[in-house]
């Protein structure tokens, strides 16, 4: 989140997306390092479905709660948890495979 405000884009996961890990085995040095940072998670959020896109912007980026999300979605709570759950396990995945997310580190 922080790189993208410093590119001055705005993260918007029904658009232009980022979701900023902890955990990055990028080192952004130069402006041009956070550009490619950026697009390389844009690609992987991209990459999910539109559900999980949702769920992710909502909870993660937007800080709505799992009880406020499900009344937006039409959901139950438990459902909602566990959809959060797997669109984070799969994100994960996405940033492991494109060596965004280093488990190395941690």
């Amino acid at each position: 989140m922080k790189a993208s405000m410093e590119m001055g884009r705005t993260p918007s996961l029904l658009g232009n997306a980022i979701f900023r890990g902890r955990a990055s085995s990028y080192r952004m040095r130069t402006f041009e390092d956070c550009i490619i940072f950026i697009f390389d998670v844009e690609k992987c959020l991209k990459r999910l479905d539109v559900e999980s896109q949702d769920l992710i912007a909502r909870i993660a980026l937007q800080e709505y709660t799992y009880e406020e999300t499900a009344k937006l979605t039409g959901q139950s709570e438990r459902g909602v948890g566990r959809k959060y759950a797997l669109a984070l396990d799969c994100l994960t995945s996405l940033l492991i495979d494109a060596e965004i997310l280093d488990l190395s580190i941690l």
